[in-house]
């Protein structure tokens, strides 16, 4: 067999799965928000109970373990993180993330922010 042709088969199968992942699921933007102390604990909509050091998030519209990268403007910072929710239940409000999620984007002083939020997979 040619050892050329079994990289370049490996190379075309992940650009393939990269391009499924990316294609299925749309890009947003909008409001995001974090938990409060009061939901430490209490079971996510998967069956997880929250954990504030977790790097995860409530998301009405993407479904269960995506990962997504999530983009501070204001802070130029991001951070990855996995839904294990549903929510955020504030009409206005894209996205709640978890206390260390929102501590490493910066978001914690100022409450809410806008975000831009891309799926890395599902």
């Amino acid at each position: 067999m040619n050892p050329y042709k079994i990289p370049a088969l490996i190379l075309a199968g992940v650009l393939t799965l990269a391009a499924k992942c990316h294609v299925s699921l749309p890009r947003t933007s909008g409001q995001a928000s974090f938990y409060g102390d009061a939901f430490v604990g209490k079971k996510t909509a998967n069956g997880e109970k929250y954990d504030p050091y977790d790097m995860t998030c409530a998301s009405n519209l993407y479904p269960m373990n995506t990962k997504l990268r999530v983009y501070y403007p204001r802070k130029k910072k991001e951070v990855i993180v996995r839904v294990n929710d549903r929510g955020p239940n504030v009409p206005s409000r894209s996205i709640d993330l978890s206390y260390a999620a929102a501590y490493d984007l910066g978001l914690i002083p100022d409450g809410v922010g806008y975000v831009l939020i891309t799926p890395i997979c599902q």
